[in-house]
């Protein structure tokens, strides 16, 4: 059993004694079924594997809102570089 398999066992162990912790997005996914078990495997390899990317900001600076956060905020020059 490698690592992946048996951090999911674990998963599967934790969820056999709190069933009320899984939740399906879609479908409601039942543990004491084969194929329910292979399903949440499945999602749980991709989610392992899978990336995070964050996309650049599309917003633009606009000094006038700076102009108004740094009052309301009373934020000097020296607190928005920390």
């Amino acid at each position: 059993m490698n690592s992946l398999e048996n951090d999911f066992s674990q998963i599967i162990e934790f969820l056999s004694l709190n069933p009320h912790m899984l939740s399906g997005r879609v479908d409601p996914l039942e543990l004491s079924e084969r194929q329910g078990v292979k399903t949440l495997f499945s999602i749980y390899e991709r989610a392992v594997h899978s990336k995070l990317e964050l996309s650049p900001p599309k917003t633009i600076p606009d000094e006038a809102v700076s102009v108004i956060i740094k009052s309301t905020l009373d934020c000097s020059e020296e607190k928005q570089t920390l």
